[in-house]
């Protein structure tokens, strides 16, 4: 293990320690794993298996990412880290190579339909809620031309219960009373609701009779009141501060390819 694991632990903690909200916490959190533990491709996920629902942001999100992401919801049975996280009581991060030989994973119609087109052939999985809880959050890192080495899991080791009280404290303190309105107006909270509901931009367009472009102005207007970059934080951000109910989250089986 490196020296550097414990200070760059912490100071992750600081950096994250200072993010007002559950939004910007995501957000900062996946730059950082950009930056600690490669420029692959990061996750955050939000997945719920009871009820079939799931989200995912992609951090960078390019265009051949959504084909991908699509056939993931037919292969998921598949993912060695979904089975291993939902047959046992450890939910440390672990690395896909530590669960799976490289000859097994590359036989796999996951690896070939999902893995290679993400560039996630190599990946981390640090879960911020238990896997089986009623919704289960989680980051990961993902990469294509090597592993993750011992140190780089280290860090993920040392990161996750940083990550943890950090979010509990933060989602805790946006759903008590009497936390701080946000100045939405009634046609943001209508294009809200509407995300929310798994709508993309063309068809808000559509229902709400306005531009494309509009949509986007009201959904950059979103992103900067409820503190977040994409829809995906929109939408939890706003469910933690009670201007979603729950039932106004779509339920449907589907995951959303988010920019």
């Amino acid at each position: 293990m490196r020296d550097r694991d414990s200070l760059d632990a912490l100071r992750a903690a600081q950096v994250l320690g200072r993010q007002p909200t559950v939004g910007r916490f995501i957000d900062a959190t996946m730059e950082l794993l950009q930056s600690e533990l490669g420029d692959g491709l990061v996750t955050f996920n939000e997945l719920n298996l009871a009820e079939g629902t799931a989200t995912v942001s992609l951090r960078p999100y390019l265009e051949h990412h959504k084909g991908a992401v699509a056939e993931l919801k037919d292969n998921l049975a598949e993912h060695p880290m979904l089975s291993w996280y939902t047959s046992q009581p450890d939910w440390s991060p672990v690395r896909i190579s530590d669960l799976i030989d490289p000859q097994s994973l590359r036989a796999s119609r996951i690896y070939e339909e999902v893995l290679v087109p993400v560039g996630g052939q190599h990946a981390v999985l640090i879960s911020v809620t238990e896997p089986l809880s009623d919704t289960w959050l989680y980051f990961m890192a993902n990469r294509a031309e090597r592993d993750f080495d011992d140190d780089e899991l280290e860090f993920a080791r040392r990161l996750q219960p940083v990550l943890v009280a950090l979010y509990t404290s933060l989602a805790g303190d946006q759903s008590s009373a009497g936390r701080a309105q946000v100045p939405v107006t009634r046609r943001e909270l209508t294009v809200l609701r509407l995300v929310a509901a798994g709508h993309t931009a063309d068809r808000i367009s559509h229902e709400l009779s306005i531009s494309r472009a509009t949509v986007r102005k009201h959904l950059e207007n979103l992103y900067r009141k409820l503190g977040t970059t994409d829809r995906l934080g929109a939408v939890i951000q706003a469910r933690d501060l009670g201007l979603l109910r729950e039932d106004e989250v779509s339920r449907a089986f589907h995951w959303d390819v988010w920019a």
